[in-house]
């Protein structure tokens, strides 16, 4: 079984949670998937994004996978 899901990650600087709602929606109706977005680094057990730049997408991507997603495609929001 193929499960694909789309990933990305927002956190409280800038616009990133409204741009992660943003690319949500747009997906909606556009991608045979599922979009899983995540919000702050302690809901994928990330370090802060200033200790460990980016990291956080090793981290999204890995729960995802633990989901039992084998299709994973990340886009930054």
């Amino acid at each position: 079984m193929n499960k694909r899901a789309i990933v990305s990650f927002g956190n409280s600087a800038g616009r990133y949670v409204q741009n992660l709602a943003r690319l949500s929606e747009s997906l909606r109706n556009n991608f045979d998937g599922d979009f899983i977005g995540f919000i702050g680094e302690a809901s994928i057990g990330a370090p802060p994004h200033l200790e460990a730049p980016y990291e956080f997408k090793i981290h999204a991507i890995e729960k995802v996978r633990q989901q039992g997603y084998t299709s994973v495609i990340w886009l930054d929001s």
